[in-house]
């Protein structure tokens, strides 16, 4: 192929390989014109690594290390690769790893992360994102004591212009001014706890007073937040980097668009702090997720587990609550209760946060309840939920509160225990989910009937239980 094509050819040709739909494919095909010409690579190589994934679970941490290592020799391997090779097209950094059960295999770890993330975003504008999630407890001075130079990296990164997303799980002891001189927009902290924090689990974020100016870099104004409220909170201790901590919550939030908060429903203060949040963020919020939970359960044990057992954890009979009417911009309201689907305390718990004496927001335009279902020998594979009463819930989605509704969506994660998994071989996984989108959407015939302009529609996935 003649070495001089135009790059706008090239940049054609590459879009369309990069296209393909099956992801092995879509892998192969640009690793095979990388090898054309240093202008074919350049460009493939913008495609096969700008998001970098990587992920392990307990029984297969060498899986992880072994892809890690790899990614680090391809770096090592390019020259300059931060300024134009491997490095440069990296947009995204996911790094999910199970803690490792020995301090020679923890060394080999970090020091290898500390050789990648030294390197990425050095170059460009595009926005940015890290994220680094451990399945299990890691302190912030082990990285640093496994991987000399870790705490410096790791900063560098946070403080980089091109970071607007960052996500962090399980991580302890994390300096309290990680986020100074930062230019995040979205922030994810899950498990997460920051040193010499002194949490008032009993103040409300909205009650704080401040000042009504402050220099930007004394402050971040997320766009978006994720969190569990667990060790991280007062978030505002984190985003407020002035001597006194005294930036007013209403400036601090006042950009916040998405909201993810993790609830647990005996925790009235969570559900305090959660709500302090809200009022402040009012003015501009339009997303917001509630993720209920349990502290009887935990977050790491597959949720099959909990599945005949779900009625059993128990719902409080006087529980904490959060009003939304509010929010005059919010239009996308999601629900992942902690109660089964199909059990009794399902109605229970969604009259909860949809109290009756409350009145929903006038923007509000997307309700999604998010659940799992367990699939047992004696569920219909045509027709799984044929068997179930779901009469309690369709009436409640039905009252007249929600006729301003244009959408409402059933998202449900199938999971097999003592039953065959579908298989993707002649169409028989996707038949299934068809079948069983059908057969949810049957049960709930009076949300149809009365909502006429209403776009109510059922979403099924395959979740493998291991």
């Amino acid at each position: 192929m003649p070495p001089n094509l135009p790059s706008e050819l090239i940049d054609l040709i590459i879009g369309r390989v990069a296209q393909f739909a099956s992801k092995t494919e879509h892998n192969h095909a640009l690793s095979s014109t990388a090898l054309v010409s240093h202008s074919f690579r350049f460009r493939a190589h913008s495609h096969l690594f700008s998001d970098v994934i990587i992920s392990s679970n307990t029984r297969r941490f060498d899986q992880a290390t072994e892809r890690l290592d790899v990614l680090r020799k391809l770096i090592d391997a390019d020259r300059h690769s931060e300024c134009n090779g491997i490095a440069s097209h990296i947009r995204t950094f996911e790094l999910s790893i199970s803690r490792p059960y020995d301090d020679e295999d923890s060394k080999v770890m970090a020091a290898t992360m500390v050789a990648i993330i030294g390197k990425i975003f050095k170059t460009g504008t595009s926005p940015c994102s890290f994220s680094l999630t451990f399945n299990g407890h890691w302190r912030w001075e082990s990285l640093e004591y496994f991987g000399p130079g870790f705490n410096s990296a790791f900063q560098d990164i946070c403080r980089n212009p091109r970071l607007s997303t960052l996500r962090l799980s399980y991580l302890y002891g994390m300096p309290m001014d990680l986020l100074r001189h930062s230019s995040v927009k979205n922030i994810s902290f899950i498990r997460v706890a920051f040193m010499d924090l002194s949490l008032n689990r009993t103040s409300t974020l909205a009650d704080n007073p401040g000042r009504e100016v402050f220099e930007s870099s004394q402050a971040v104004c997320p766009e978006s937040i994720e969190t569990d409220f667990i060790y991280t909170y007062p978030l505002t201790s984190i985003l407020d980097m002035t001597p006194n901590k005294d930036v007013p919550p209403n400036l601090l939030f006042s950009k916040l668009r998405v909201i993810v908060f993790h609830l647990y429903w005996s925790e009235k203060e969570e559900w305090d702090q959660a709500a302090g949040i809200l009022a402040n963020a009012a003015p501009t919020l339009e997303k917001l997720t509630l993720k209920l939970n349990s502290r009887s359960t935990c977050v790491q044990t597959p949720v099959y587990v909990f599945a005949d057992l779900i009625d059993i954890v128990g719902l409080p009979d006087l529980p904490p609550h959060l009003t939304l009417h509010h929010l005059p911009l919010l239009k996308t309201l999601i629900l992942s209760p902690l109660t089964n689907f199909l059990s009794s305390s399902i109605s229970k718990e969604i009259n909860f946060i949809f109290r009756h004496q409350d009145h929903l927001p006038p923007s509000l335009e997307n309700v999604e309840l998010c659940f799992f279902f367990v699939v047992g020998p004696e569920d219909n594979p045509s027709d799984i939920f044929g068997r179930f009463d779901f009469s309690a819930l369709d009436g409640f989605f039905s009252e007249s509160r929600f006729h301003a509704l244009t959408s409402l969506t059933f998202r449900c994660d199938v999971h097999f225990r003592t039953v065959p998994r579908p298989s993707s071989a002649h169409g028989l996984k996707e038949q299934f989910l068809e079948n069983s989108r059908s057969s949810l959407l049957r049960r709930f015939p009076c949300i149809s009937a009365e909502h006429k302009s209403l776009v109510f529609d059922a979403v099924i996935t395959c979740a493998k239980v291991t």
